[in-house]
């Protein structure tokens, strides 16, 4: 078991395996006497000393078709790589029976996908939060010259309003609306009769540009190209362009408020 601090209310700093102290040395580091002192505690799956070589990384893994979430910590040693985390993942999954797949480390912000970290990224880079697997389906693999993969997001009248699971999607240049539509239904595995509401769109610069309604016409893949990437510093150089074009899926938020991630009851410890 690895005991933890409380900081604001949340689990703080792990108490290192050298601590030679007491119970009560602990509890009277704690400024605010008129609050109850908490300690945390996590089962780990290794050694306390062995632990503070790694890093801990806050998983949930997606399946394809964006329902199903299996949450997941990964440790990592300091020095690793986004490599080493997707193996472990990789592991995780294969013995929860999952099977073999390939794996991509996806960021997510606002209910937008934000950027896909390299393998070779350094896992020193990547802040504290939970971090989003997927597997690469087969028909993201080897894109043809006329296919682009492109993140898509739901968003209710504005583009700012972005709302649920965002996900990428293949584009495929001189395709017709039509077909476009009947791939994200199906995807999305949405009624056909829903998924007449929804409203598709070009975001780009902040701006919603709405298919017409004529869905004889083709999709053009320049429409979205990203933009010239300028040069970024090491910590950014995984992110897409602010200007980047996504797929915008306009209709009414049902999404249910999801409880937090990797929060757990407290119990409390009575003298």
């Amino acid at each position: 078991m690895l005991p933890m601090r409380t900081r604001q209310g949340v689990p703080g700093h792990p108490i290192k395996c050298a601590y030679s102290g007491s119970l009560k040395d602990l509890l009277i580091m704690s400024t605010r006497w008129n609050l109850p002192r908490i300690l945390y505690y996590q089962r780990i799956p290794m050694r306390i000393d062995e632990y503070e070589t790694k890093r801990q990384l806050h998983c949930a893994f997606f399946s394809p078709n964006m329902k199903d979430v299996t949450e997941m910590l990964v440790y990592v040693n300091h020095d690793g790589t986004v490599q080493d985390v997707l193996m472990d993942a990789e592991k995780q999954l294969a013995a929860q029976g999952g099977g073999s797949r390939r794996l991509r480390l996806v960021d997510v912000v606002a209910s937008k996908i934000y950027s896909i970290y390299p393998e070779d990224a350094q896992v020193e880079i990547l802040p504290q939060k939970v971090f989003r697997l997927e597997e690469v389906l087969p028909e993201e693999v080897n894109l043809n010259d006329n296919e682009l993969l492109v993140p898509a997001a739901h968003f209710q009248k504005e583009p700012t309003q972005t709302f649920g699971v965002p996900f990428f999607f293949v584009i495929k240049d001189g395709e017709l609306v039509s077909s476009l539509r009947k791939r994200l239904c199906k995807k999305l595995e949405i009624q056909e009769k829903e998924f007449d509401k929804y409203k598709l769109a070009v975001v780009h610069s902040g701006r919603a540009h709405f298919f017409p309604d004529d869905e004889a016409l083709a999709v053009s893949l320049d429409d979205f190209r990203p933009p010239p990437r300028p040069q970024l510093p090491a910590y950014a150089s995984h992110a897409f362009h602010p200007s980047t074009p996504w797929l915008g899926l306009d209709h009414i938020n049902r999404t249910p408020k999801r409880q937090r991630l990797f929060l757990e009851k407290a119990i409390k410890i009575f003298n």
